[in-house]
């Protein structure tokens, strides 16, 4: 890693602690988007940011109310410009690489490291032409939408059973309270994925179960906020699940002692996210768990 490169990681995750220290959970997302409802996009390539630029991008999209961005040289590509004066953000760009398993000879495709780019919202740039909000189809979800993607992961998950929302591993099993005890449905939703977030650990999914020995559960609790915030913003729904306020000095070491730490636990998180996803869009028709649930 580059001295660049490590000073932008430690300048994203500061930004992230400095939230936190505010008393402000900046993965927490209690609203439906409005305007351009899209995860962090590139205008030029439309292709959305992932990993914890998604996540940082969202955050400095806030004050400008838009979640395009392009690069200086982009800009122009398209016929527009940075305005002068304006200040850029620095992200984190993924260095791919080919590789060959030596056993199977399958190819495939990892990280090799990152590179430092630098780039701009596209409300501070002048001659860029934006996608129109009418252009795009409200993604307003209805409750029953959101419980079938819930029982269409196909995860055990009882209401009601307890007073407490938690994944157990040794059944494989998520327990929620009944729909109707939670304030908001924001809070049950932003709950639900929480949990199923910990229930892509399992070691017959995504196989964090030694990850979560081996560092903590502060660790796997980091993801499972992470996890949900990223799935919420898949689905369009908010995401207002209870802080993990025990963890908070927990996380705040970590991050302050290793730059690193966030940045993996948005990678885990975002590829449970994804599997979250993929999993109920996958779920056939007629599976015995693909039916709303019960308050």
């Amino acid at each position: 890693m580059t001295d660049k490169t490590r000073s932008i990681m430690t300048d994203i995750t500061q930004a992230v602690i400095d939230a936190m220290e505010a008393g402000t959970a900046p993965w927490q997302r209690p609203w439906e988007k409005r305007g351009h409802d899209i995860a962090p996009t590139n205008l030029s390539t439309d292709n959305e940011y992932h990993g914890l630029n998604s996540f940082y991008l969202s955050i400095m999209s806030a004050p400008y109310d838009c979640d395009y961005w392009i690069g200086y040289k982009q800009a122009i590509k398209l016929g527009g410009h940075v305005r002068k004066g304006e200040k850029s953000t620095p992200i984190l760009s993924p260095m791919m690489r080919k590789g060959q398993d030596k056993k199977t000879g399958d190819d495939f495709v990892y990280i090799a490291g990152f590179r430092a780019s630098r780039v701009f919202n596209a409300k501070q740039c002048d001659g860029l032409t934006l996608p129109s909000i009418d252009d795009f189809v409200p993604h307003e979800i209805e409750a029953d939408q959101l419980d079938s993607f819930v029982a269409n992961t196909g995860a055990d998950i009882t209401h009601g059973e307890t007073d407490q929302a938690c994944y157990v591993p040794s059944v494989d099993q998520v327990r929620m309270p009944a729909k109707d005890q939670f304030l908001t449905p924001a809070g049950y939703y932003g709950t639900v994925l929480h949990e199923l977030t910990h229930w892509t650990g399992h070691s017959s999914r995504l196989n964090r179960i030694s990850e979560k020995n081996r560092r903590g559960y502060a660790y796997e609790e980091l993801i499972a906020e992470l996890g949900a915030y990223y799935a919420s913003i898949k689905l369009n729904c908010p995401n207002e699940a209870e802080n993990h306020a025990s963890y908070l000095e927990s996380w705040l070491k970590a991050l302050q002692n290793n730059p690193r730490y966030l940045w993996q636990a948005a990678s885990a998180a975002e590829k449970a996210a994804n599997y979250l996803i993929e999993t109920a869009s996958d779920c056939p028709t007629g599976h015995e768990n693909c039916a709303p649930v019960q308050s």
